[in-house]
């Protein structure tokens, strides 16, 4: 929680900090959280396979078989195109 507490500060000036505070709740067993937190990531960062790879895990991880079929989808998706300097 202290992780996340430092993170939210930090997302004030980088938003997509999101994506460290999904993990620490993905880390401490809040999924629910976890999966809202790389939603909103996704939408920062949409070609970010590891945020897709993430989303999709959590949606599994909660039986949520429509919704890991179409984080998955847009997955292979993002690793079907070339890379783009804003990628890495």
């Amino acid at each position: 929680d202290e992780a996340i507490s430092a993170y939210q500060v930090s997302s004030r000036q980088q938003p997509s900090e999101i994506l460290n505070i999904a993990i620490c709740h993905e880390l401490a067993g809040r999924i629910t959280q976890a999966t809202a937190g790389y939603e909103t990531a996704h939408r920062l960062m949409p070609h970010r396979a590891d945020v897709l790879a993430r989303l999709a895990q959590t949606h599994a991880t909660q039986c949520q078989a429509d919704a890991e079929a179409a984080a998955t989808t847009r997955l292979a998706g993002v690793l079907d195109r070339p890379l783009a300097g804003d990628d890495v």
